[in-house]
């Protein structure tokens, strides 16, 4: 299965074509709405799939045999200001041995500050600007995006309980198991 996944999405990291510039986005003003900034943010994730597809192919190919479970972090920024990446993180024994060996396929996505703007075409936002939480609407939809890639490569994994989580508990619910909950 792994080797089907591999022929499907890739393994290896997606990257702009080499000497390209990396593409830079103006902030887009903030939606009025929880309801609009979560549509923005899916159509930004969607436009992501094919690229986390790979990653997570290829992290599962290198995932040590020791791996107890597979955890799906979202990170948003602690200031609310709707920067955000989702990460790969095995769980079992010798961390930094699991790590290591799926380091290069570990990020699924991220927005960063470029000079002149950010690499993905989202908002930024300042301290109240808006009447709903951020950080729960990125949470939200953020591990709705990674239940929909999982729900595409699980069969890849089937004995690996596999979890999603946003750190600092944002989002309703916070984490959610995707796969096998252990007991």
């Amino acid at each position: 299965m792994l080797g089907f996944l591999e022929r499907l999405f890739g393994k290896g990291r997606a990257e702009a074509a080499s000497g390209a510039a990396p593409q830079v986005f103006r902030p887009l003003p903030p939606p009025d709405s929880a309801r609009d900034y979560a549509e923005l943010l899916e159509d930004v994730l969607a436009a992501h799939d094919r690229a986390a597809l790979a990653q997570i192919a290829g992290a599962l190919a290198d995932l040590p045999d020791t791996t107890r479970e597979l955890h799906f972090g979202v990170h948003p920024d602690q200031d609310g200001e709707g920067t955000f990446s989702v990460m790969i993180h095995p769980e079992g024994p010798e961390l930094h041995v699991l790590n290591a060996a799926i380091s290069e396929y570990r990020k699924l996505f991220g927005i960063k500050h470029m000079e002149g703007g950010l690499n993905v075409p989202v908002p930024l936002f300042d301290f109240d600007e808006v009447d709903y939480e951020v950080n729960d609407v990125i949470a939200d939809t953020a591990m709705d995006w990674v239940d929909r890639l999982w729900m595409k490569v699980h069969r890849a994994r089937p004995d690996l309980p596999v979890l999603v989580f946003c750190a600092e508990e944002w989002g309703n619910p916070p984490a959610r198991w995707l796969q096998g909950a252990p007991e």
